[in-house]
């Protein structure tokens, strides 16, 4: 099971509010994900302090839930070592989310570059992960000499391994 924390909607009025609130229940609703009302907290900021109650329903906001989504997937993607095996599995996530989204099936037959085409995506979910890892190697590269995560980057163990197999004795 997959948690997602602490959603924060802004808006000016009561009624954009109930918008957005009614846009991310119904995404949520899409993509199998739960809103569990008894931890929804909400708090108002304002001058009157007036208490505002909502009752989410559906609405629509594809790209908000997928946004959503898509964080919560490639958290801590700068840190991935990444092998054919799990780099499939990420292009089949992403793949699968989005012919969710537009409602195709496999019996469709509908090629994944034409569902691509429907999502007006560009980049795949991989190369923004390979993105994020490059950004990151180049932030380490432009750190100081003494910060850790460069010493980590281009440290050596000190001293020599035997080679072989540990023995046992």
């Amino acid at each position: 099971m997959i948690y997602a924390d602490d959603i924060v909607l802004l808006a000016e009025t009561k009624e954009e509010l109930l918008r957005m609130l009614r846009m991310v229940e119904d995404q949520c609703n899409r993509h199998e994900l739960v809103v569990n009302r008894e931890k929804t907290k909400r708090m108002k900021i304002g001058c009157q302090g007036e208490a505002i109650e909502i009752q989410l329903s559906d609405g629509e906001m594809e790209q908000t839930i997928e946004s959503i989504v898509i964080s919560i997937v490639i958290y801590g993607a700068e840190c991935w070592v990444l092998k054919k095996r799990e780099e499939k599995k990420l292009l089949a996530f992403e793949m699968k989310r989005m012919k969710r989204i537009y409602g195709v099936t496999w019996e469709d037959r509908i090629m994944n570059e034409k569902v691509r085409e429907m999502a007006d995506v560009q980049e795949t979910i991989l190369i923004r992960v390979k993105d994020i890892q490059r950004r990151r190697f180049g932030h380490v590269q432009r750190m100081e000499q003494d910060r850790w995560p460069k010493i980590v980057r281009h440290g050596r163990v000190a001293g020599n391994r035997p080679r072989g197999l540990p023995r046992d004795s």
